[in-house]
């Protein structure tokens, strides 16, 4: 038999052959695309050529992507401008949503080549009314109540609205016997904070909450809004329970009129002391700024029997919910 025969009935094989029989690695890359060395084509594609090794060796297949992807979803107001994770937009790109990607051969690990993604919201001047999103880029609708903006619904952040995306220690999903669908209970009712990981301060500790110029305390709010002080729970306890309460999730029957649209839930609380949820359907809290001890915080409390809604202290590391305030 010819070598020339010989080789064509190896390159057969290797053509119908299993992954084990392709002897280079195959790095996928957009048509046209330049490479550092190895053999490149595009994802799908037909391949055959040789490598250098012990002796000659054929390898032939369809080419099969060895690529890491990297996906980010970024949200600026207009005149921003974005720089992040290799990509640039002025602040003069108007108002809209961006998709753009870079591909950058053996820039992955592993030598895998690397492609990234970027979704890039610019938004224009905020109204109350229109969404706010949080440092996970999950949704809020807002509304005005007793003259301030808020959040219409719980926050459901794990990790703060900042540079780094640190982390929240403590975001909490109600989880008990009586309920335990964890998915359905952060969708509807949101997520559970201690104090301090709601104001962004390491569990535990006694140290002053991060404020800005006009005093407020960002915490886990998107960038812009903060949590409640003590002034604004006050304007909210002035209101007659049933107009703040949803008339839904609520324990039945009750008089729930929601008139103001802040849609309050009665996503119970985590009790630290038992270390266990409680009194889903029955009350909500939300955290302010304030904290009397520096163990305890105040909370503003709503009981599905009661009228009125009433400032509560609570122990610092017990978990409720959280709304925001925009800053003005």
């Amino acid at each position: 038999m010819s070598n020339r025969l010989l080789r064509l009935i190896i390159l057969l094989f290797a053509l119908v052959g299993t992954a084990e029989a392709q002897v280079s690695t195959m790095y996928a890359v957009p048509v046209g695309a330049s490479s550092g060395g190895g053999l490149y084509v595009a994802v799908g594609e037909l391949f055959t050529g040789s490598v250098a090794g012990s002796g000659y060796e054929l390898s032939a297949g369809i080419a099969q992507a060895q690529l890491e992807r990297e996906e980010y979803e970024e949200i600026v107001s207009f005149g921003e401008g974005y720089e992040g994770h290799g990509f640039s937009y002025p602040a003069t790109t108007p108002i809209g949503t961006y998709s753009d990607k870079i591909y950058t051969p053996y820039g992955g690990s592993y030598k895998y080549d690397l492609l990234k993604t970027l979704k890039l919201r610019v938004l224009g001047p905020f109204s109350c009314g229109d969404l706010v999103y949080d440092g996970d880029n999950n949704p809020y609708p807002t509304i005005e109540v007793a003259s301030y903006c808020w959040t219409q619904t719980n926050l459901r952040a794990q990790h703060y609205d900042d540079a780094a995306g640190t982390a929240i220690a403590k975001a909490l999903v109600y989880e008990s016997d009586a309920f335990p669908d964890v998915a359905e209970n952060e969708s509807v009712y949101g997520r559970l904070y201690t104090w301090y990981s709601a104001l962004n301060v390491p569990e535990g500790s006694a140290a002053a909450p991060v404020t800005d110029a006009d005093g407020f305390v960002q915490g886990i709010c998107p960038s812009g809004w903060h949590i409640p002080t003590v002034v604004e729970m006050n304007a909210l306890e002035a209101l007659a329970a049933e107009d703040i309460r949803s008339t839904e999730h609520w324990i039945t029957p009750n008089s729930n009129t929601n008139s103001t649209g802040f849609s309050e839930l009665p996503a119970g609380l985590y009790n630290a002391g038992n270390d266990g949820f409680e009194r889903l359907l029955l009350d909500t809290h939300l955290w302010s700024t304030a904290a009397p001890t520096p163990s305890a915080a105040t909370s503003l409390s709503t009981v599905y029997y009661c009228n009125t809604p009433l400032p509560t202290t609570l122990n610092a590391n017990d978990a409720v919910s959280v709304r925001c305030v925009k800053n003005y």
